[in-house]
């Protein structure tokens, strides 16, 4: 009987470290098989966009198609039917809104689609319930550990879409064949092979450790694309509460260039009755020797409300942990003080580059202000990729206990 009962006992203890194991290695570690293609959401294949044929010579809408290939696959999108319908409307709105000549990455245009279509309740387009909102990008020259990072990203549930600069060039990464050392791609210049996909030989040159792509077979637009220079990863991650967003939201993401050129957009920017032409604005500290920068968000007073505020940031770096990032709040309380406080709640993204940070005030100040601890939150420099900030005042506790008593209380004289 002992004997049977230690068996069990190891037989418990093996596959308690087994999972243990699988715990700690975590999704980093996943075997990709030799042979790979990655499928969208909804079970078809990642959509290939490409551009109009015979294409425009000043056409550099490249990084529009791989993001709307990404947005895609990853189930947003309009209009019905397969990733691939989706994913054409999406390019569609893309070229309309930044016209074809404009140059970018990726990242830049599918931060831009969720802040004005995806997560934007004024929109026809938006949905607030897909998990896909992390989008993580990396600007530098790739090589074959980066193509292993992509490939295993890829093979779990991202989507990845890669620049290269030779000449400039931006495709969507979708398979790969290891026994012909080719990765599969879907490249908005050229249509060749089943189903759009578009094999290259991967060349690892020695020094430097550059990864660069060699055409297999002619292709219809002679390219030759050299030194991957950057990707974009569509992750899954954090939605902030419809509600809030509903109420009030705005989001600063990058245009083309970054900084200058970060813009504003959301479900209630420039709005805010009964003040026509409200907006959020950024302020000088008056503290000069306080190295933050603060957003200020005005409200109407009203001690019997309280504000919840939320915001969603994102960071370029794919494993950086920014659950401790010093982002503080400031508000006027009854008294007229200025009051500092930490986050009520923060939360990490799955892959580690989304943070949501959430406070709950006892009142609806006057306005508050969200404290970045540096420059890059106003300009998207350094790690901060994109950030969104939505608010809501909500019925006081006590208040709400008292309106719900007296609505029974109305309830049962009405009975009687």
């Amino acid at each position: 009987m002992k004997n049977r009962h230690e068996k069990t006992k190891n037989t418990v203890t093996a596959i308690l470290v087994l999972c243990l194991i699988a715990l700690l290695a975590g999704p980093a570690l996943a075997q990709v098989p030799p042979v790979f293609t990655k499928m969208s959401q909804d079970g078809t294949p990642i959509p290939d966009v490409d551009k109009p044929n015979p294409a425009d010579p000043n056409d550099s809408s490249c990084w529009l198609a791989s993001a709307a290939d990404i947005l895609g696959a990853a189930g947003y999108g309009s209009g019905g039917g397969p990733a691939q319908q989706r994913a054409q409307n999406i390019y569609n709105q893309l070229c309309m809104d930044w016209g074809i000549t404009s140059g970018g990455a990726p990242d830049q245009a599918i931060s831009y689609w969720l802040a004005m279509y995806g997560k934007n309740p004024n929109s026809s387009e938006y949905d607030p319930t897909n998990s896909y909102t992390d989008v993580t990008a990396f600007y530098g020259s790739l090589g074959a550990n980066d193509y292993a990072f992509l490939k295993n990203e890829l093979y779990r549930c991202q989507y990845v879409g890669v620049q290269f600069d030779n000449p400039a060039h931006a495709v969507t990464f979708v398979g790969w064949d290891d026994n012909q050392n080719q990765s599969i791609w879907h490249d908005s210049d050229r249509n060749v092979g089943a189903n759009g996909d578009d094999p290259y030989v991967n060349a690892f040159t020695a020094s430097p450790l550059d990864w660069d792509l060699i055409p297999v077979m002619p292709p219809n637009a002679p390219v030759y694309l050299d030194h991957a220079n950057g990707y974009t990863t569509f992750c899954p991650g954090l939605n902030k509460d419809s509600l809030i967003v509903g109420n009030y939201d705005v989001a600063w993401f990058p245009g083309p260039n970054h900084c200058p050129m970060a813009r504003e957009a959301g479900a209630m920017v420039g709005i805010f009755d009964p003040v026509p032409g409200w907006q959020a604005t950024w302020v000088d500290p008056q503290n000069q020797t306080v190295s933050y920068e603060p957003f200020r968000i005005d409200n109407q007073f009203d001690p019997m409300k309280q504000k919840h505020v939320q915001l969603l940031v994102d960071f370029y770096d794919r494993n950086a942990n920014y659950i401790n990032e010093d982002i503080r709040l400031k508000y006027l309380d009854e008294a007229g003080f200025e009051v500092v406080v930490t986050p009520t709640k923060t939360e990490i993204s799955p892959d580690s580059g989304q943070v949501l940070f959430t406070w709950e005030l006892p009142i609806q100040p006057e306005w508050e202000e969200i404290l970045f601890p540096s420059i890059n939150y106003k300009c998207l420099e350094g790690n901060v990729a994109s950030w969104d900030a939505a608010t809501i005042c909500v019925p006081e506790p006590t208040a709400l206990a008292l309106l719900l008593t007296g609505l029974i209380l109305l309830g049962l004289r009405r009975r009687r």
